[in-house]
Parts: C-alpha cells; structure tokens; sequence
C-alpha cells in the first residue's frame, strides 16, 4: 500500500511538474508577443517632433559633438553637468539610425522594451512566470512610461533598461553552473553597472544598493549566511570597484574642466553638485562623511517611490 502511494505521489509531482513548466511557458510567449504589440503601438504613437524640453536638447547636442567633434562640449564649452553616458550611448544610436529625431525615440523605445523583457526574466526568478507578466504589463501600460518613453530623449530610459539588465547578470551568476558561465556574468554584471554611473548620478544608489544585498546574509543570518555573503562578495565586488574607479574618473573630469569664473555656477559642475548635501538646492551645505547614509536612504526612498509611480500610474 505504501509503495503505491509513494509511485502515485511521484506521478503526481511529474505532472504537477510538467503542468507548470505548461504554465511558464504560456506566459513566456504571451510575455513576447505582448512586448512585440507594444513597441509597435509605442513606435506608431511617438512624438515626431523634437522636444525642446526635458534635457533632449542638451543631449542631443552633447551626442553631436562626441560624434563630429570628438570633444565633450556644449555651448561653446566643456560640459561638466551631465555624465557622458547617455550622450555617447545616443552618438552610437545616431551612427546607426541616424540624427533623425523619429528615428532615434524608436531606437530609444526598443531599448526600454528590451528593459522591460530583462525585467521579466528577474522578477520570473524570484516570484514566477505570472507575478512577473502582471508587473511587466503594468509597467508597459503606465501613463508615465509611455510619456517618459515616447515624448524625448531622457537618460531614465537607458538607466532602465541598463539597470534591469545588471539585476538579471548578477542573478544569471548565482545560478550560474560552470566556471566560464560565471565569470562571464561577473563582466558583464560589473560593466552594465560600471555603465549606470555614467548615465545618472543617481547610478550611485545601485552601488550602495549592492552594498546591502552583499552583506544581507551576515548581519540577518549570522554564521549561517557567512557562505552567501562570500558568494555575493565575488559576485558583486569587481561591479562595485569598476564603478568607483569609472565614477572617480568622471568627477576627477568634471572638475579638472569646471566653468569658467564668468560662468561659476555650481550646477554646472558634477564634483560640485556631488558634495552637496542636497544637490537640487544651491544653498545646500556641503555634506558631511554622518551624512552620507542619510543621502543614500533618500535616493533609495525616492527611486522606490517612483518605481511605483511608474507601475501603478
């Protein structure tokens, strides 16, 4: 009697099994033909006409001038405001579409779509196949995203996508079952977030972010998490140290090239902005060694809002 239960419990686990494996595969292709649907509907309803607003402008000029003139400038001088991510990103769109405005917010909404595929595989790791479609499509469908994505040409849509990405390469390396496979996901993990620095100053609180999910493990599990910490210190230390080293390099940049005296205004610096307490208020004191977690909390707190303005917008 025993023994027919444990073969009739083993059946139905194979089939449990092969029932959601049915499942997840279901929602794999209903995830790309939604994903397909939508960047056609975004592509056809885009905005044709150059926005002059929402930083396009700069950009856009910044783009140009990388791309002819092989210097990073605007407005007739070095700029040091906005890190040189996004513009050479969208000098390397321009080679391949062209400076057509049109062509570039397509290319620009292909990449978000490919973000919001990357999102699907990480959020599928962690909660399944249907949590990971539902946050997917409520994402796509998003008021704020289709404005964000089809109106300009802004750097959220490639830190996005870029960030996305970075999650799913650091997770891929904790699965990972062979050496090459690893090491492979450790590169690409380490340049992709080495990357984000250079799109958005806010690519900072992704660092400090990995910072924490490196040593969750030790501070909440103890001994006991000792064994992951190690993991994720050799998974996610080389992102880290690649992004300080890039950052540094950049601010080191920015200030060697600060405004000139006719032009001293401190939000036309990144090394300045960067030692503000507050960097959106010009009376903002310089920030303090205490008051650097305190800053890092904000930024996280304010990401995480606007992540769920974006979902449920």
């Amino acid at each position: 009697m025993s023994q027919d239960t444990s073969v009739a419990e083993v059946v139905n686990m194979h089939s449990l099994s092969r029932s959601q494996r049915s499942a997840a595969l279901l929602y794999d292709v209903t995830l790309v033909l939604f994903l397909a649907v939508g960047c056609a509907l975004y592509m056809l309803t885009a905005a044709t006409v150059e926005s002059v607003g929402r930083d396009t402008a700069t950009y856009y000029g910044l783009a140009r001038s990388l791309l002819h003139e092989h210097r990073y400038w605007f407005d007739f001088e070095p700029h040091t405001t906005y890190p040189p991510g996004y513009p050479a990103l969208l000098a390397g769109m321009m080679v391949v579409v062209g400076e057509s405005f049109t062509s570039l917010i397509r290319f620009s909404i292909l990449l978000y779509f490919i973000g919001l595929g990357a999102t699907y595989w990480v959020i599928r790791r962690r909660c399944g196949a249907g949590a990971a479609l539902a946050i997917v499509a409520l994402v796509a469908t998003s008021s704020a995203a289709y404005s964000m994505v089809t109106v300009g040409l802004i750097s959220d849509v490639p830190y996005f996508t870029v960030s996305a990405c970075s999650l799913l390469f650091i997770e891929l390396g904790s699965i990972a079952r062979h050496r090459w496979e690893k090491s492979c996901s450790i590169m690409l993990a380490a340049g992709a977030v080495a990357f984000l620095v250079l799109l958005r100053s806010i690519g900072v609180t992704f660092i400090a972010g990995l910072f924490l999910w490196i040593a969750y493990p030790v501070v909440l599990r103890g001994r006991e998490g000792r064994a992951v910490f190690f993991q994720r210190l050799g998974q996610g230390v080389p992102a880290v140290v690649l992004a300080a080293v890039i950052l540094m390099a950049w601010v080191w940049w920015a200030a060697s090239n600060r405004p000139t005296p006719d032009n001293d205004d401190y939000m036309g610096s990144y090394s300045q902005q960067l030692l503000k307490e507050d960097p959106h208020y010009i009376d903002s004191p310089n920030i303090t060694l205490m008051g650097v977690p305190s800053r890092v909390a904000r930024m996280l707190a304010i990401r995480t809002v606007n992540a769920v303005k974006l979902i449920f917008n």
